[in-house]
């Protein structure tokens, strides 16, 4: 969209009629436009292009074609190799192809060659598939991994291939001389466990179950429960002190929580049961028990059946 600026002498030219003067409104224009230029340039960086066209300055991450020269000598172009900086190269395999610039000077070269046996490179769950000479370097992209899965790691499933960061989804790869694949694997998205006055803190995936053990309670006190601060985890049994908790698809918290130690109780202490009178003598008992009842010993002698 081109910017048009009316400038004062813009005005007062078209205010008198001279329609001549419209050269000064697009020298106006010319001014802004570099002014807004200026205003909003970024810290280019430069990039040389050996052997192609597409060289200068230009802002980090701007996108830039850059093409290969026609080689000679009846050789054929074999692939872009960086010589400095770190850019990255949509497609090294092609002579027209484009790089990202990034945050400092970098340089690429086209290379010619004679015409290479090609091998073919599979990138399962990924980006970067074709058939390339020996040792040329491919940008390799990962794949989205499932539902509730993050990217693990790069690994090699045949051939003989050098990848530059295994754990990097979008790195480099140097092909060998032979036919390769490889393959992205991916892992749970772990969360965050944390365990207050108690041990099994960590990292996760969920539905993991852990041991959580609680530590001891202050003097005076004992393990009361188990109490779930934050997140949605299941704790098998609250009122153990060791025990296990399933985690859940979020970051969770959990304490362990103490009561005071129960005031013993002493058994009821059994008394002996007072006399009616404490300061009476017991009475003597008489063998025929005449004096019963009565609070003096009987007078009367028993008497005794004689035989007739």
């Amino acid at each position: 969209m081109k910017l048009n600026f009316f400038s004062i002498a813009t005005i007062l030219a078209l205010s008198k009629g001279e329609a001549n003067n419209f050269k000064v409104q697009e020298e106006d224009n010319a001014f802004w436009i570099r002014e807004l230029e200026r205003s909003t340039t970024c810290e280019k960086k430069n990039l040389d292009v050996i052997h192609g066209s597409g060289d200068g300055k230009y802002c980090p991450g701007d996108e830039v074609r850059v093409e290969s020269h026609k080689c000679k000598g009846g050789n054929k172009f074999s692939g872009w190799k960086l010589v400095g900086g770190d850019l990255t190269i949509s497609d090294a395999s092609v002579p027209r192809t484009t790089v990202i610039m990034p945050e400092n000077d970098a340089g690429v070269e086209a290379v010619c060659g004679s015409r290479c046996t090609e091998y073919k490179l599979v990138i399962n769950t990924g980006r970067g598939d074709g058939n390339y000479c020996p040792e040329a370097k491919v940008p390799i992209v990962a794949g989205p991994c499932p539902v509730g899965q993050i990217f693990d790691k790069w690994v090699v499933l045949s051939g003989d291939p050098t990848i530059a960061n295994t754990l990097s989804e979008d790195t480099t790869l140097q092909t060998s001389d032979e036919d390769s694949k490889v393959d992205t694997t991916c892992k749970c998205k772990e969360f965050k466990l944390t365990i207050d006055n108690g041990s099994g803190d960590g990292d996760y995936c969920p539905e993991t179950e852990v041991r959580i053990v609680a530590e001891p309670c202050p003097v005076g006190e004992v393990f009361d429960k188990w109490v779930v601060l934050s997140g949605d985890p299941t704790i098998a049994n609250t009122f153990s002190e060791d025990t296990t908790l399933q985690t859940s698809d979020e970051d969770s918290k959990v304490e362990r929580t103490c009561k005071p130690l129960p005031v013993p109780t002493s058994p009821p202490v059994r008394t002996r049961r007072p006399t009616r009178n404490p300061g009476a003598t017991r009475r003597p008992i008489r063998p025929n028990g005449s004096n019963r009842g009565s609070a003096f010993p009987s007078l009367v002698p028993s008497k005794t059946p004689t035989r007739a």
